[in-house]
């Protein structure tokens, strides 16, 4: 079967229509930088990643990129895609980004050289997941701090009752652990 430059055209047309239409609703921009003149082209969601339209963003090369991370991102950022370029590596980071409306997203950054004068790669918003890391933290304190304090209960109780204490190792541990390394040793200590 003889494949014609028309089917071979109408096959990569359609694959590039999944492919943008998959992009422009993730949270992702794709970026293609040219190493050598600073120019930067993107596609992807922009408004939802960058708050500008695409027209807005056009014109958003490396120094542009760099004056909207957070300033105490900035220097790591410029840091590592410097040492990536010079080394060949894959650039990998997380930063936060001053999007339109000027609150920072939190930003995953990976991009790959594909040749010398060329970096293509992709800035994902991750500020949802680190939200809700956030909310796991801080959760994770408050069930530590509430064992932290029913261990002193015990404790109180026991000594009006005259059982044994908690071991003050276990207890200091308590404060270093997480709730779920801990969790385990909670029957063992306390019988319940």
């Amino acid at each position: 079967m003889a494949v014609t430059g028309s089917a071979v055209l109408k096959k990569l047309t359609e694959l590039e229509i999944r492919y943008r239409v998959a992009l422009e609703n993730s949270k992702q921009l794709l970026y293609d930088f040219n190493l050598k003149t600073g120019r930067i082209v993107w596609s992807g969601n922009i408004s939802s990643v960058a708050g500008y339209s695409p027209a807005e963003f056009i014109d958003c090369d490396l120094a542009r990129w760099e004056k909207l991370i957070h300033p105490d991102d900035r220097k790591l950022a410029a840091k590592l895609l410097a040492k990536a370029i010079k080394t060949r590596t894959k650039y990998h980071i997380e930063y936060r980004f001053r999007r339109k409306n000027g609150q920072y997203a939190f930003i995953e950054d990976a991009g790959v050289l594909v040749d010398k004068q060329r970096m293509v790669g992709t800035m994902n918003d991750v500020s949802q997941l680190k939200e809700k890391i956030n909310q796991l933290e801080r959760f994770n304190d408050l069930m530590v701090g509430r064992e932290l304090k029913m261990v002193e209960l015990k404790e109180k109780i026991r000594a009006l009752t005259g059982k044994a204490k908690v071991a003050p190792k276990a207890k200091a541990d308590l404060g270093r652990t997480s709730l779920k390394k801990w969790w385990p040793w909670k029957k063992m200590l306390f019988g319940n």
